[in-house]
């Protein structure tokens, strides 16, 4: 239950639902920079979580590789990504598609 609190206070908000990014890995360093979702906030015995990576797959990292970020905060688009335009105030016509 301590380790519970000191992560909670360590990474303030990180919960389900919330877009990360991966930094400072060692073992596993072709994860760092890649971005996803938290998709189990519940703190294993290893202080670890469950993210879904935008890039595909899942992984468990400790709560200080991950960085939330905010969601105007560009992840590492490279050319060809794929893409899918959304809350378009101006040419609502466009949500949904991908260029």
């Amino acid at each position: 239950m301590i380790l519970l609190s000191i992560s909670t206070t360590l990474q303030p908000g990180l919960e389900a639902g919330k877009r990360v990014k991966l930094f400072g890995l060692v073992r596993r360093k072709q994860y760092n920079g890649m971005v996803g979702t938290v998709i189990s906030a519940d703190w294993d015995d290893e202080n670890r979580v469950v993210i879904s990576l935008d890039a595909g797959g899942e992984i468990r990292a400790r709560f200080d590789k991950v960085e939330i970020i905010g969601i105007n905060t560009f992840a590492d688009f490279k050319p060809g990504r794929t893409v899918r335009i959304k809350k378009l105030a101006n040419n609502p016509h466009l949500n949904g598609t991908r260029p």
